[in-house]
């Protein structure tokens, strides 16, 4: 009976109580997390964390000559489009997907935390639809590969712009689908099970939660009623469009 990426979902989340005990991959793994945790918190104002941080940088910045002082903490770069200079597909391995996708989060053509994951989860499809190994395909490999360009794609948005949470959470779904692969598979059968729980994620973890909060949110707004909102969400707008639509008249403040 051949495994399905839901079997590979339900193995990560009962193996996920064993990391925190130092046990083989997971320890190994969360370590990894770890590190990339590090790098999205870099403090800006502290030169010896600047300094580690761009020797591994991958992107081309400039930094922004008049920087604002209360912020400097936070990274602020010039409004330019040449992070991706040095990291093609062909030498630095990252996916010309991927560096068109970070351009746009560094420009805040793409904001808000759902439309910033749904773009990443389909730009990482098309990375690993175009996922090949020129030097062998055992199963060990695959494994190694997959997970060093997962993390280079990774790093790249990072330094593009941080992970939202969301982002987050799919980053550690897909490092635990790779690491429970079976070692038995072939690189297609090995693409064609990520491409599988990629899109398992995306219905199901971003899809269908935002069409739940819809449904059950626009019958909680009466007739008449003003509805106060703080910033943009595209899950509240979502919302409030569902209300429109099945007749409840209100003024959103």
């Amino acid at each position: 009976m051949s495994a399905t990426p839901a079997d590979f979902a339900a193995k990560s989340e009962k193996s996920s109580g064993k990391k925190g005990k130092g046990g083989g991959g997971g320890g190994g793994q969360s370590r990894h997390q770890g590190k990339a945790a590090g790098r999205a918190r870099v403090q800006f104002d502290d030169p010896s964390r600047v300094a580690r941080a761009a020797k591994a940088q991958i992107t081309s910045r400039s930094i922004q000559q008049s920087d604002v002082p209360f912020l400097q903490h936070l990274p602020q770069y010039e409004g330019n489009t040449s992070i991706s200079r040095g990291s093609g597909f062909g030498t630095g391995q990252v996916h010309p997907a991927i560096q068109a996708l970070g351009v746009k989060y560094a420009q805040g053509v793409i904001t808000g935390g759902h439309s910033r994951c749904l773009a990443f989860v389909d730009a990482m499809e098309e990375v690993f639809g175009d996922f090949v190994m020129t030097d062998g395909s055992n199963a060990q490999l695959i494994h190694r590969e997959s997970s060093k360009l997962l993390n280079r794609c990774v790093q790249f948005v990072v330094e593009c712009r941080p992970l939202s949470v969301s982002m987050g959470n799919f980053v550690r779904y897909l490092k635990e689908q790779i690491a429970h692969l079976p070692l038995v598979l072939s690189l297609p059968e090995a693409r064609k099970l990520i491409l599988e729980a990629i899109d398992l994620f995306r219905e199901k973890r971003l899809l269908l939660p935002v069409k739940e909060i819809a449904d059950i949110g626009s019958k909680l707004i009466g007739q008449g009623e003003n509805v106060v909102v703080y910033g943009y969400s595209e899950v509240v707008l979502n919302l409030l469009k569902k209300a429109r639509k099945i007749g409840t008249d209100f003024l959103v403040i």
